[in-house]
């Protein structure tokens, strides 16, 4: 119940597939962000095989960095919320997050 992104009927979802059907497969990857209010947004990556894992580029357009409340000037940090890994990946606009994606996993960042 700690995020608003979750539980509030106002939150909103976001697909991010559509601008990823180049990057990986996305017959295995799956990806988008919860957001609530623009004042928080949980970033959602995760792994349907269970066997393989994937080196993944992940494009966050412009256009929903607004949508969201994000500022295209600013660099984000983002970090596991609930699992304890040490995982942290910066966010720009118009680059790429890449990362490691193990078999049946899933990462939520914030």
């Amino acid at each position: 119940h700690d995020y608003k992104a979750l539980h509030c009927v106002s939150s909103k979802l976001i697909d991010l597939q559509f601008a990823n059907h180049s990057l990986y497969d996305t017959r295995k990857i799956y990806s988008f962000i919860r957001y609530h209010d623009r004042d928080e947004q949980l970033l959602f990556i995760l792994n349907f095989d269970y066997k393989n894992s994937y080196d993944i580029e992940l494009a966050i357009p412009n256009e929903i960095w607004s949508v969201v409340g994000l500022d295209t000037t600013k660099l984000y940090t983002l970090q596991e919320v609930f699992i304890d890994r040490t995982l942290k990946l910066e966010l720009r606009a118009n680059e790429h997050i890449r990362l490691r994606l193990p078999g049946n996993q899933v990462y939520v960042l914030q």
